[in-house]
């Protein structure tokens, strides 16, 4: 039996999503951006079950995602968030063969039975990409041949978000490629 009490002091304890990941908006369908300016997307990965895989198989993953993490440099960052999901919903399919549809249907029914005692992982990886406002807007006010027209262009409010627009869109499109390149 579980107690009210446990319940609510691990609701207490798990705290906001909004403390881990601090989302200010959204910038197309893939992309989005937190409230300290980092870009970021979000990956939904198949979990692989390595029991069932011989050494050159495990070897072979590991190495593939050993090469994705190298292709990132230290304005990248990778998190990754494992959801555990009770009472999961098992996949299963419809057959025509009569046999094949009464065993299938059983051993659905006997997972049922026990789906108490199972879950579902489920896996998701963060690419953010840190960093990216900082360097280009302090690169276009440190314009040492025309510090009149440096100053002027840093404290209008116009110039400033046409630079910040194509910095973010630019930062976009990087983020884009990053996964796909790997």
């Amino acid at each position: 039996m579980i107690r009210v009490g446990q319940i609510a002091k691990e609701f207490l304890e798990s705290g906001s999503l909004s403390s881990l990941i601090r989302l200010f908006g959204l910038v197309d369908d893939q992309t989005f951006l937190t409230k300290g300016g980092d870009l970021g997307v979000v990956f939904r990965v198949a979990a692989v079950d390595a029991e069932c895989l011989d050494h050159a198989q495990r070897d072979q993953i590991a190495r593939r995602f050993e090469a994705a993490l190298r292709s990132l440099d230290e304005r990248f960052r990778v998190y990754q968030y494992l959801v555990k999901c009770d009472h999961a919903e098992l996949p299963h399919g419809h057959y025509e063969n009569p046999v094949v549809e009464r065993a299938i249907s059983d051993r659905i029914a006997f997972l049922n039975a026990k789906s108490n005692d199972l879950y579902a992982l489920e896996i998701f990886f963060v690419l953010m990409y840190e960093g990216w406002h900082r360097s280009s807007m302090a690169a276009g006010l440190g314009n040492l041949k025309a510090p009149h027209a440096a100053l002027r262009d840093s404290l209008s409010s116009r110039k400033i978000l046409n630079v910040a627009e194509a910095d973010l869109e630019r930062a976009r499109e990087l983020l884009a490629k990053k996964p796909r390149a790997s």
